[in-house]
């Protein structure tokens, strides 16, 4: 007989009270059972408890809107944020950086677009200008966005994260009760799997919206399989669809390839002999796929497009690309390698390539472990409780996974192979992740459903006793490899950088010690309710109690996880308009500005509307190919666009082709200029705390900076309130300027500068500089003889002048061209090298234009350039020319932008590398540059045809299942 209840469970999965002696019986049966069907059950409440209290405390207050669950205190590292009274604030999270300087500025980008009318399908202010709501990167389009559309931007990611967990654990749900499992496990398997590590720690960016959806791709095959209706095809499309709408196809091919597999396996087991069912239900299944890719066409096909014409780089993987060991500590240990900051040390410090935090975490959880182990150890009770091979697929799944991720060898096998040639091995933890989810919601149906007593079931089968006292076992070795392997890790990592201010290797014991010790908790509440089966009397409560601790060791874990990791900022960090933001708003008008590693943190501007040539997005690859043509790797990463603060690059002829009317700096760096440097004769002389020190500056006017060379390092560098003022006299003491700076980058013997502008005093001018220290204490500072030594920084001819000094440092470039500017003649040059090379150094005049062929000639003559609209996806100007010429647009519009003169359509030209120009007749003439979708907007069109089809193939569906009710013979009651 198979281990198997011969009789089903109550909805707790607990023998029912009415099978001993509390039942219910006689009149009040009927009414007992009417109020049961409503109300849930105990286990039943107690787990809907643990996963609610995971979700509702793990988000926190966010969802209450006093704080905001976006990493957005990160900008406070950087200026202008540090020096406008952010600084030394303590950064929760250092490991979401594209969240806030990609995802969520292009988000509420777009959502600000739509409140004004208008569905912005290109986002002009980054990068010279990509795609936005045209294609699936940032979810726009996914059911889970739904909070952005209706909520401000601080508060809706709290609320996406809700909604995207509720989706997750309802999904999880649906397809475990489809697998023959009671309500209190499909609820666990939904808890497991919205804590699992890729749904914790890809929080904020897409990718978790598309992982939300993979129990319902799951849930869509199995319904499918077993109903075998259109309707059905219907609902595995959708899930398909929005993962494909949720942005990261990724997970969408991961996540397939298994639903795939799983639905393989389990047609053939349930329906091979009846051909004609299989060939049905394969199509069915064939058909939802495609039908989802249809749905979401609208935004595939133009991300199809403009992916052939991004800088792709650096996605092939290696056999070796693959996650190790010492990341499964993580597993029922999440904190043992590393925390998320430098400031609760140690900081994650596993060095592979690709592997920081984010992408290696590994946690499923204690108590989970215990349950997946339960689920193979009962092999033969699960294979009896779940449908037909679903238990041998989703555990040979998990195991194939568990090797292709983890193990050296496995990945050889098929990272050549579509999908796995290009992306992460380690992203398939979102699959991973569900499916040990699964294996622990059968793990925990298991015990709920045992009627044998211990003895009993040993007595009756010895063998399966013995395997899985092996399987135990089994997972206890394995664990201690992980462990030791960990400590390899954490031992390597302490001699090459010190255990100073703490012990990886003993911080690490201290973790594992913790999460085997919950495994053991589990384990005992495992032993507990599989041991008090059959039993009467207080051993029902004994089950009962072990149950909730099995939930209790899941729900805490987990929570102590998210706790740590999800942001809960202070909303003053949610993208504050300081003094620049301010300035470039008032004055940047159609141009552009460049930030720098240190200032303006790249893309995260896009929701001011302030025109950056920064970004962090996909990037137009003939632009990426000019940008690179300037100094100091410019495009470190294919996604990143930054410059370092050098003057070699703020001066580039580049930046003046695309319009860079504006260049800005930290305060903490070099000021560009005639450094004047004095070190003082070899002494250290004291400047004393708060009182004014007033000191000759040396040279003359005009300058930039002036500043000294501290002897020490002032050791409060992230406490804003610490810092220098200066004060610029004359020789008739009248002030000249002022100036601060935070004591943030006060090195020893590096000089510390104060910008300041003091760049129009009348050349010649003596200056005399008054310093207060506000640091608290005496600073002792290079000197000659007794008197500190003043260093200053002079203007040079550089085309820079200082624009604004406050919060960051504002350069404006005197040599920019106007962004959109007319060209009187042509330089025509074929050779893609040769037209880099010509625009870095400024060979090409400012009214020439560079294309790459041949055009109409342009005849010297100039024209007024007026813009009529600069939006986000139209360009419109008027151009009243005396002769012919070329309107140049310095925006990276080469792929999907279109040009008219006078509403008649002309050719846009790629021009000066990476940008675009049209050739404009003489005379008075309105030129446009709109946005077009690819392929005429086919796409479109077939999401359209797409969506009314499947709601045909519904309606059609439902009536032909009414009519088959309807024509069904009613049963005749018997003769009287």
């Amino acid at each position: 007989m198979s281990e198997r209840t011969e009789a089903p469970p109550s909805q707790d999965g607990i023998v029912s009270e009415s099978e001993g002696s509390g039942g219910v019986s006689g009149a009040d049966a009927p009414t007992e059972a009417r109020r049961r069907r409503f109300l849930p059950g105990a286990l039943t409440s107690v787990s809907l408890i643990a996963a609610v209290f995971f979700i509702l405390a793990g988000i926190g207050t966010p969802l209450l809107g006093t704080t905001v669950f976006a990493a957005t205190d990160e900008l406070s590292t950087t200026s202008p944020y540090f020096d406008s009274g952010l600084g030394g604030i303590d950064v929760q999270n250092t490991y979401m950086d594209d969240t806030y300087d990609a995802m969520l500025p292009n988000t509420i980008l777009y959502m600000e677009s739509l409140r004004e009318g208008v569905s912005a399908q290109w986002n002009p202010y980054i990068a010279g200008g990509t795609a936005l709501g045209s294609i699936p990167s940032y979810a726009v389009f996914s059911p889970l966005s739904i909070p952005y559309y209706l909520l401000p931007g601080w508060l809706a990611p709290a609320y996406v994260k809700l909604l995207e967990m509720a989706a997750a654990l309802l999904g999880a749900y649906l397809f475990l009760r489809r697998l023959n499992l009671g309500k209190p496990a499909a609820i666990l398997g939904g808890l497991v799997f919205t804590s699992s590590a890729f749904m914790i720690m890809w929080t904020n960016w897409p990718q978790t919206r598309v992982a939300a959806m993979i129990p319902w791709v799951f849930w869509g095959v199995e319904r499918l399989i077993q109903r075998r209706r259109p309707t059905d095809a219907v609902l595995l499309a959708l899930p398909v669809a929005f993962m494909l709408l949720a942005g990261f196809p990724a997970v969408t091919a991961l996540s397939l390839i298994s639903a795939g597999i799983y639905f393989l396996v389990r047609v053939f087991a349930e329906h091979l002999g009846h051909w004609r069912r299989l060939v049905g239900v394969t199509l069915g299944a064939i058909g939802a796929i495609a039908a989802g890719a249809a749905l979401s066409a609208f935004q595939l096909l133009p991300f199809a497009k403009f992916y052939q014409n991004w800088l792709i780089e650096g996605r092939s993987q290696t056999p070796d690309d693959h996650l190790g060991l010492p990341e499964l500590t993580t597993a029922i240990a999440p904190h043992a390698m590393g925390g998320l900051n430098a400031a609760d040390p140690p900081i994650w410090y596993l060095p592979h390539f690709g592997r920081n935090m984010v992408e290696a975490m590994s946690y499923i959880g204690a108590g989970a472990v215990v349950l997946i182990v339960v689920a193979i150890a009962l092999a033969r009770a699960g294979r009896s409780l779940l449908p037909k091979s679903a238990w041998w697929v989703l555990t040979g799944m998990s195991l194939a996974w568990l090797a292709l991720i983890y193990l050296p060898g496995p990945l050889s096998l098929v990272h050549t192979l579509p999908v796995f040639s290009s992306n992460y091995i380690g992203r398939a933890r979102c699959v991973l992740g569900m499916l040990l989810a699964v294996l622990a919601a059968v793990g925990f149906e298991l015990l709920l459903r045992n009627r044998k007593r211990i003895g009993e079931a040993l007595r009756a089968a010895k063998l399966r006793a013995l395997y899985g006292v092996l399987v135990v076992a089994g997972t206890g070795a394995g664990i201690a490899v992980v462990w030791l392997a960990g400590r390899d890790a954490a031992l390597a990592k302490d001699e090459e950088a010190g255990t100073d201010p703490v012990s990886r290797l003993q911080h690490l014991d201290q973790n594992m010690v913790l999460g085997v010790a919950l495994v053991g908790a589990g384990l005992v509440a495992a032993v507990l309710i599989f041991a008090s089966a059959g039993r009467r009397g207080g051993w029902r409560f004994t089950r009962f109690g072990a149950a909730t601790v099995l939930l209790a060791i899941i729900a805490g874990q987990s929570f102590s996880l998210a706790n740590s990791y999800w942001p809960r900022v202070d909303k003053d960090t949610f993208y504050p308009t300081t003094d620049v933001h301010a300035f470039l708003a008032d004055n940047l008008g159609p141009d552009r500005f460049a930030g720098s590693v240190d200032a303006m943190v790249m893309g995260a501007d896009s929701a001011m509307k302030l025109r950056a040539l920064t970004g962090h997005t996909f990037i137009e690859k003939n632009f990426a190919t000019l940008i690179r043509g300037m100094p100091g790797n410019p495009i470190p990463y294919p996604t990143h666009l930054n410059f370092r603060p050098l003057p070699s690059v703020a001066t580039s002829p580049v930046l003046d082709r695309l319009g860079v009317r504006y260049f800005v700096t930290s305060p903490i760096n070099d000021v560009f200029g005639a450094r004047r440097i004095d070190w003082g004769d070899g002494s250290m002389v004291p400047m004393s705390g708060n009182t004014p020190v007033t000191l000759p500056v040396p040279g003359e006017g005009p300058v930039r900076a002036v500043g000294f060379v501290p002897g020490v390092t002032f050791p409060e560098q992230d406490d804003p309130t610490y810092g220098v003022d200066v004060e610029l006299t004359d020789a008739n003491g009248d002030t000249v300027a002022t100036a601060r700076r935070s004591a943030r980058g006060m090195t020893a013997n590096r000089p510390f500068m104060i910008p300041i502008d003091a760049q129009d005093v009348p050349a010649g001018t003596s200056l005399t500089a008054t310093f207060t220290l506000n640091l608290g204490e005496r600073l002792a500072v290079r000197g000659t003889g007794l008197e500190p030594s003043v260093s200053s920084v002079a203007v040079a001819d550089d085309g820079l002048e200082l624009a604004h000094v406050g919060s960051a440092v504002v350069w404006e470039r005197t040599t920019a061209l106007p962004r959109i500017r007319w060209a009187s003649s042509v330089y025509t040059e074929s050779d893609e090298v040769q037209r880099v090379a010509l625009l870095a150094a400024g060979a090409i005049d400012d009214d020439q234009v560079l294309l790459n062929e041949e055009a109409p000639p342009a005849s010297g003559a100039g024209a007024d350039v007026s813009i009529a609209q600069d939006l986000n996806d139209v360009v419109e100007t008027t151009v009243n020319a005396e002769g012919d010429g070329y309107l140049v647009v310095a925006d990276a519009d080469q792929v999907s932008w279109q040009a008219t003169i006078d509403g008649q359509p002309t050719e846009l030209l790629p021009a000066d590398q990476g940008v675009v120009a049209v050739a404009v007749p003489e005379g008075r003439h309105t030129v446009t540059l709109r946005y077009v979708a690819p392929y005429s907007n086919a796409g479109l069109w077939l999401s359209l045809f797409t969506a009314v089809l499947l709601i045909g193939v519904v309606v059609t569906d439902q009536l032909v299942q009414r009519r088959r009710r309807d024509g069904k013979p009613t049963a005749q009651p018997p003769a009287e």
